[in-house]
């Protein structure tokens, strides 16, 4: 079953971990509140590798690309690294910045190595 999450964000059926947020948006600055933000991840993945990536790599990247966008702008600025996306638009909203995060993969379903196979 696809990944849901709020604010609009259409993730791939492919995601295995997925974080949305509705930030401010002002002057090219960038205002995340922690009640606008939602993640989500397949049973079985380990989300911290995605959410390193997003605080590390993800997100100064759409800060940088979203400083010449406008309120009243429906472009999407995006990112792509890998097996990590990101992407973001203001979808004409006068003050916000619509952003979506998304890691595509196979949750580690490896079953323990058989020790009568290692002969």
């Amino acid at each position: 079953m696809p990944l849901s999450l709020p604010y609009g964000a259409v993730i791939p059926p492919a995601a295995v971990c997925a974080w949305s947020a509705r930030a401010i948006f002002r002057d090219g600055q960038i205002d995340l509140l922690p009640d606008r933000q939602a993640s989500t991840a397949v049973d079985g993945t380990d989300p911290d590798a995605f959410h390193s990536w997003l605080s590390h790599t993800g997100m100064p990247a759409i800060r940088t690309l979203a400083q010449p966008l406008r309120g009243s702008d429906t472009t999407t600025v995006e990112t792509n690294d890998g097996d990590f996306h990101i992407e973001a638009s203001p979808k004409q909203s006068h003050g916000y910045l619509y952003i979506a995060a998304w890691q595509i993969g196979a949750p580690d379903t490896a079953a323990p190595a058989d020790p009568k196979d290692a002969a």
